[in-house]
């Protein structure tokens, strides 16, 4: 990776985001049609234990808007291990929602 950064964003936060596209919207079944979609969830981070599920919306990271996979890769890298971190999510059966928990390190 460039860098030298051992960890990815997505290893760090527990998922893997795309841009939401109509496309992946119905393949997801959520109703929501833009922002960034989370993908796929480690089976064993911290963040599936928290609840956070594939078609959920990441609405912000630590209060921080997320309008780009390059802002979730940014905000990612600013993580400590350790950290508590905050995502405001669209759940397509809950609506808006908050989850939280610590970075593994």
């Amino acid at each position: 990776a460039a860098g030298g950064e051992s960890v990815s964003p997505a290893a760090r936060l527990g998922f893997d985001v795309a841009p939401l596209t109509p496309q992946l919207a119905q393949q997801l079944g959520t109703k929501v049609q833009e922002g960034i979609v989370i993908t796929r969830v480690s089976p064993v981070h911290p963040a599936a234990f928290a609840g956070v599920q594939p078609g959920q919306v990441i609405l912000s990271i630590n209060d921080q808007p997320v309008k780009s996979t390059s802002d979730v890769q940014r905000l990612a890298g600013q993580l400590k291990p350790g950290q508590v971190v905050s995502l405001r999510l669209r759940d397509p059966s809950l609506g808006e929602t908050i989850v939280n928990y610590r970075v593994p390190g």
